[in-house]
């Protein structure tokens, strides 16, 4: 009778450290499972995330050079050669570029790419943009708070063409005509050569992206169309 009751007990202790087994081993792989799928679903997250930081940087970039390059078009390739062009290039209303620029900690993805330098120049060509409006914004302020009212006293019209620089020059004094044909150059040179390196960076830039989320989508853009 004692042997029956003893086996029992044993039978009862070995069923119940199976099942405890069973929920432990139930329990652990209930876990490692969930954290498996939040793994998972923080990593298509960040893809998404980086994805969408991406094409807001190509974006910003395409908008960027559609700025310059307007102005390229619409002010800088309707002067002549030098000299004097100073005088005759449009003057523009201040334009709004500064709102145009990147987060660099929402791009820091970018120095996992194989080229490490990709995140600098991309910073570096948004400064030079910046640089570009800014003298832009410049000229207009020399151009319309001292230039044109100190030919306007002179009795010389805006519109007036071919006036002799020598007259200009006269009549401003050499610091501020020199001011202004240095600025004037300036401007045509960076805005010129910014149009080409934003391509250049743009289509860098994208490329990277491709390579580093390869899943994923990036906007192409016609460079002879207006940003969107």
């Amino acid at each position: 009778m004692n042997w029956s009751c003893d086996f029992l007990r044993a039978a009862v202790t070995f069923v119940d450290w199976k099942n405890l087994l069973a929920a432990f081993v139930g329990t652990f792989v209930g876990a490692y499972v969930a954290f498996k799928l939040e793994q998972k679903t923080r990593a298509l997250e960040q893809v998404r995330m980086r994805s969408t930081e991406g094409n807001l940087a190509l974006l910003t970039l395409f908008q960027m050079f559609n700025e310059l390059r307007q102005f390229q078009k619409e002010v800088i390739a309707t002067v002549p050669e030098r000299p004097g062009r100073w005088m005759t290039m449009k003057v523009t209303f201040p334009q709004s570029g500064s709102k145009l620029g990147f987060d660099a900690s929402r791009l820091a993805f970018l120095l996992e790419c194989e080229d490490k330098n990709l995140l600098p120049e991309v910073l570096l060509e948004a400064r030079r943009f910046d640089l570009a409006i800014e003298m832009i914004n410049r000229r207009s302020h020399l151009m319309l708070e001292k230039i044109f009212p100190a030919l306007s006293a002179a009795g010389l019209r805006q519109e007036e063409k071919k006036v002799p620089e020598g007259l200009v020059t006269a009549i401003l004094g050499p610091a501020l005509s020199s001011e202004a044909d240095s600025l004037t150059e300036q401007i045509i040179t960076n805005v010129n050569e910014d149009v080409q390196s934003l391509k250049g960076i743009f289509d860098k830039l994208r490329l990277a992206l491709v390579k580093l989320l390869p899943k994923q989508k990036f906007i192409r853009v016609d460079f002879d169309q207006p940003a969107p």
